[in-house]
């Protein structure tokens, strides 16, 4: 610690000169000390020393001082707490004997060492509970963990405990290469492929349709069964809807079967796999799996009329029919002889026309609030279509086109589309869109605005209007089949095509939800996720409120409930209700407003999670890999000493000592001010006490 100043050292000489003077002219000529002469003197060092600590202070000291710190090696020691490491035949002793030595080890260094201890498998937790209770295992999550917490800190070495099997995150071998430190592996669990029969997954769609049929592909895997015979079921409702035995041809068997079942209930309907027990099976717990399939009544139906042939019709048809929730007519409006009502949406091509006004077809449309999505042309009758006043008017149409691309509008709220929009826009073939002064009303939103070359204009391309609680769409264009034949070209699919139309079509269908209460949130979890649900309260004026509370209560297959309070948002509800054992549950939510009960039912399914049941055959070739890639060793769970002895042989690994330079201005201390003042006030006491001005 030293003093450094802004002007020369030499300085301090006029300081000493400021004070001696200053000193000197006062008490020189003082009569008030003279049979004192020893005091005078003492008063006059005082001041002496005030003044010229007072003169140095204006050379802007500094005070310049280093500090060292010694830190610690950290070792961290990382458990698996998966349930696999339990899977096996010395599990007892895992539980017991082996995670007693384990905290020993640990124990043993944090004399020398900073010792750090953390749980993972599906999360990463720094001194969790180890109950082997985790459902998946992310070991690359540790390591990034690792990572961002001690990349800049003196980490010796990492201790990873576990049995190597890893069903979720990336490679550990890759994220391992970004620590520099070496990784010491504790290889846990059985290597020996044991006897086993696995039910892995269940590929199936989340909808089906009464009356339908649907498929699932089952994949089941089998271990050291060669020979063995196994059936699988498929129940619903404790009913048995398909079966077929299966014979395991080799010792590591994976099989495939394709079956198809028909949707003859609707609602939310479980099916509950199975596999008989083979004899000799390991475990059987894996030999089972339920899925979910939502059964709708009908789809929803589009009715596409068009005023005469066109390429766009074929393409918008395929288009929608990509999405299994649609069934669409396409007929002409000289030739439809059906019913409006029948309908979800109608999407007129260039009509009405000079040809085909559809006054009828408007009024039923009208009456039954069915929306409406016109894609407007060179046929359309702009006058009949101003005057109907649906948010939209083209005026000056001389019958010409232009070529426009499509401007991404940022700022649209009514639904989404994928990210890059705006990019991938710009590839896109231009639509011909009819000129003239487009003008509309007041709550319309546009989703594309027409650009012409690299020009963005105010002009509607894709527009959304509502007129009293009636949906409406517009394209100003025609076109939609180039889109489509492009989107194949530029990426092998039409996916981002397909995916702006549908979206406009699902927003059109969906009907408005005017309940005053309502819960909404997924209707499918795992075990191993939080409930999450959030629910929307209105007044009778239809304006959000949350000043009731909102009452849930769920209840699973036996009848026991389970019940919840929502918490309040900014204009709204939301419920966590953590973690719920797996099965089905109904729930019951509800709110008093204005002496009114309001109530809003649904059902949630909350899915076993059987990740680590699928394999349970320790990875030890992936921790050897692991440890050894990083300058570390594999050891077994019964050579801890020599791990022990290992880690303390390592040179390296050892306390690492810091240096910190800091200045800071010496007027700016406290020390330096009570000094000065204490000289000062003992200054004044005295020459007070003996009659002194």
């Amino acid at each position: 610690m030293n003093f450094i100043t802004e002007y020369p050292l030499w300085f301090i000489l006029f300081c000493l000169l400021a004070g001696g003077i200053y000193a000197f002219i006062l008490y020189r000529k003082d009569d008030s000390f003279e049979d004192k002469a020893s005091l005078k003197w003492l008063l006059g060092v005082f001041r002496f020393l005030s003044v010229a600590a007072i003169s140095f202070f204006l050379l802007g000291p500094l005070l310049k001082s280093v500090q060292k710190t010694v830190e610690k090696p950290i070792l961290v020691f990382a458990q698996d707490n998966s349930e696999s490491i339990t899977l096996n035949s010395d599990s007892s002793a895992i539980r017991n004997d082996y995670l007693n030595d384990f905290e020993s080890l640990s124990a043993s260094f944090e004399e020398d060492y900073q010792v750090l201890r953390y749980t993972f498998g599906e999360s990463f937790s720094k001194d969790g509970a180890i109950d082997f209770s985790d459902k998946k295992t992310d070991i690359s999550f540790l390591l990034e963990e690792v990572y961002n917490r001690f990349s800049n800190r003196n980490l010796g070495a990492v201790i990873v405990s576990s049995d190597g099997i890893y069903n979720q995150g990336k490679s550990p071998i890759y994220q391992s290469k970004k620590i520099n430190v070496p990784f010491y592996t504790i290889a846990l669990g059985d290597t020996t492929v044991k006897r086993d029969l696995i039910l892995k997954d269940a590929a199936h769609n989340r909808l089906a349709y009464l009356g339908n049929s649907f498929p699932l592909e089952i994949i089941i895997q089998a271990n050291d069964l060669k020979g063995s015979r196994s059936t699988l079921r498929i129940s619903n409702e404790g009913k048995n809807v398909f079966q077929q035995e299966f014979s395991i041809n080799a010792r590591n068997d994976i099989q495939t079967i394709a079956v198809e079942l028909e949707a003859t209930k609707t609602g939310r309907q479980r099916f509950d796999l199975s596999l008989s027990p083979v004899e000799g099976e390991f475990i059987t717990q894996n030999n089972y799996k339920s899925i979910y399939i939502d059964v709708l009544d009908s789809r929803q139906k589009v009715l596409l009329l068009a005023d005469v042939p066109h390429p766009d019709l074929a393409a918008m048809k395929e288009s929608i029919l990509n999405n299994s929730n649609y069934e669409i007519d396409l007929d002409y409006a000289n030739e439809f002889k059906g019913k409006v009502e029948d309908y979800q949406l109608l999407i007129l091509h260039q009509l009405p026309s000079s040809k085909n006004r559809l006054d009828k077809l408007f009024s039923d449309a009208e009456l039954a609030k069915i929306p409406m999505l016109f894609v407007l042309g060179q046929n359309n009758d702009y006058r009949n279509l101003a005057n109907r006043e649906l948010g939209f008017r083209l005026e000056r149409f001389n019958q010409s086109a232009n070529e426009v691309k499509a401007g991404f509008n940022n700022n649209f709220s009514l639904f989404k589309l994928e990210d890059n929009v705006e990019r991938k826009l710009s590839k896109f073939p231009p639509l011909s869109a009819p000129f003239g002064a487009f003008s509309l009303g007041g709550n319309a939103e546009n989703l594309f605005f027409q650009k012409i070359g690299q020009v963005n204009t105010s002009d509607p391309l894709f527009v959304f209007t509502e007129i009293n609680e009636q949906k409406y769409g517009f394209i100003v264009g025609e076109g939609f089949w180039k889109w489509r034949m492009f989107d194949y070209l530029e990426h092998g699919d039409q996916e981002f095509s397909d995916n702006v139309l549908q979206k406009t079509v699902q927003y059109l269908a969906v009907r408005k939800d005017k309940r005053l209460f309502k819960v909404y949130g997924n209707s499918e979890f795992k075990e191993n996720e939080p409930i999450l649900l959030d629910a929307e309260l209105y007044n009778e004026s239809y304006e959000a409120i949350n000043d009731p509370d909102v009452e849930i209560s769920f209840k699973n297959e036996e009848g026991l409930s389970f019940d919840f309070t929502f918490s309040k948002t900014a204009n709204g509800y939301r419920l966590n209700a953590g973690n719920l054992p797996s099965g089905d549950y109904s729930y019951v939510a509800s709110t008093e407003v204005n002496n009114q009960v309001l109530s809003s039912t649904g059902r949630i399914s909350v899915l076993e999670v059987l990740a680590e049941l699928s394999n349970t055959t320790a990875n030890h070739r992936l921790l050897y890999n692991l440890a050894e890639n990083s300058n570390g060793k594999m050891y077994s769970p019964t050579d801890l000493d020599a791990l022990k002895n290992e880690i303390l042989a390592k040179e390296e690994i050892t306390s690492v000592s810091y240096t910190r330079q800091s200045l800071s201005e010496l007027i700016n201390l406290k020390w330096p001010f009570f000094i000065l003042l204490l000289l000062l006030s003992v200054e004044w006491f005295l020459r007070k006490r003996n009659g002194a001005y």
